[in-house]
């Protein structure tokens, strides 16, 4: 029972590995698992071997591995958009830029152009460390960069400070954010200060917030030197990136796992619309049976009541038989035909309806065909009259002097 809950609670756990500059080289490294609701339930520092299990894994590149770019495109640039930015980054990046993995963070209008920030990852590096955690049993599912984690204090200077060699400064909103070497923290933002005073963009303080077990600096000496008041705020988490950074695991690096997630999710859907197209298909072929049975017993029904009425006659086309055998037998019994003139005469009167009054000139029968002169041939509607005759089974034919003539319809 205790393994049962012990698996249920790992499928809603979430961990995150720290991956530093020399892991997997140097095994042991931060980690942090996070439940449904992003909440730590527990963390430390291990080998993989003693990472807690967990629903699937997350990886944090540390700040040295990569790079925080600002470029500016020209607008409406849409051509070829990663080419382009590829080429606006090349003199910015040690290296050739075809071995360099870029990553779109974030856009904006400026008066002149879109500034484009970008992340910028050796491709070897992070294909080793995807193939290390892969080897541990442990694929990341995704990967952010320490430098899109969210530690800032709005106008202020925060330099968070982990339990790695090094520190990340992000000086503001809408600046690039840094990678500091501890050892060499104090002369680097003494030199950035210097640079922001110049123009006028000097933080009003510095905060310094640190990773638990992380070793601090002397936020009193640090102060007096830098000439900049410094206090030190929440615990850094560097784990704590915001749900919409963009992920580092993208194009050639997207992993193969994950390329067919959009297929685990709809598999389901797609089972249920399957087999709702089998059983609506099932039940299109039992009513096309059940419909051309009916079919077969009405033939059948047919075929006896012919043979019934018309007997000794070979049933070729039934109910023309049928009606030529009633013609007949009405006229033995002295009733009229159904291609008699009286016949054909009373359809056309009750089908012209009051305009066949005073319609006609002459009338003239032959072999069941009635031929009519009329008087003002656009007082009636020929094609209302047709249509009137078709549904009594009689057929309306106009000749080229004017005149019409009423048969019966052969098929009917």
């Amino acid at each position: 029972m205790a393994r049962g809950g012990l698996v249920e609670d790992s499928m809603n756990r979430r961990l995150i590995v720290y991956v530093g500059e020399h892991w997997p080289t140097q095994p042991s490294t931060p980690w942090v698992v996070l439940d449904d609701r992003g909440q730590v339930i527990e963390q430390g520092q291990s080998d993989p071997r003693y990472w807690p299990a967990a629903e699937h894994c997350e990886a944090v590149l540390a700040a040295p591995l990569c790079s925080w770019i600002e470029v500016k495109l020209p607008e409406g640039a849409r051509r070829e958009p990663e080419r382009l930015l590829r080429y606006a980054v090349e003199d910015r990046v040690a290296g050739d830029i075809d071995h360099q993995h870029l990553t779109l963070i974030s856009q904006r209008r400026v008066d002149d152009g879109v500034l484009v920030v970008v992340l910028v990852c050796n491709r070897a590096r992070l294909r080793e460390i995807l193939t290390a955690l892969a080897a541990c049993n442990r694929p990341a599912m995704r990967m952010h960069a320490e430098l899109q984690a969210e530690v800032g204090e709005g106008e202020d200077w925060t330099l968070a400070l982990g339990v790695a060699d090094h520190g990340v400064l992000h000086p503001g909103p809408g600046r690039p954010r840094l990678a500091l070497d501890k050892a060499a923290c104090e002369p680097l933002l003494a030199h950035l200060l210097d640079q922001a005073r110049r123009v006028g963009q000097a933080p009003a303080r510095l905060v310094l917030r640190y990773q638990s077990g992380a070793g601090g600096l002397d936020a009193g000496v640090l102060a007096e030197r830098l000439a900049l008041p410094v206090v030190e705020g929440a615990p850094y988490c560097w784990w704590s990136c915001h749900k919409t950074a963009a992920d580092l695991l993208h194009g050639e690096l997207r992993p193969a796992h994950r390329r067919a997630g959009w297929y685990r999710r709809l598999r389901r859907p797609l089972a249920l619309a399957g087999t709702a197209m089998v059983v609506f298909f099932l039940a299109s072929l039992g009513e096309v049976l059940w419909q051309k049975q009916q079919l077969a017993a009405l033939e059948q029904r047919m075929q006896r009541l012919f043979e019934s009425a018309v007997p000794n006659t070979p049933a070729v086309a039934p109910a023309l038989q049928l009606r030529r055998h009633l013609d007949e037998m009405r006229s033995k019994h002295g009733l009229l035909r159904q291609d008699d003139a009286l016949t054909l005469l009373a359809a056309f009167a009750d089908s012209a309806g009051s305009g066949a009054k005073g319609a006609l000139s002459a009338i003239d029968y032959e072999a069941g065909q009635l031929k009519l002169s009329l008087r003002d041939a656009s007082a009636l509607n020929a094609s209302e009259v047709a249509g009137r005759l078709a549904i009594k089974g009689y057929r309306l034919r106009q000749n080229e002097d004017g005149t019409w003539v009423i048969s019966q319809e052969i098929g009917r």
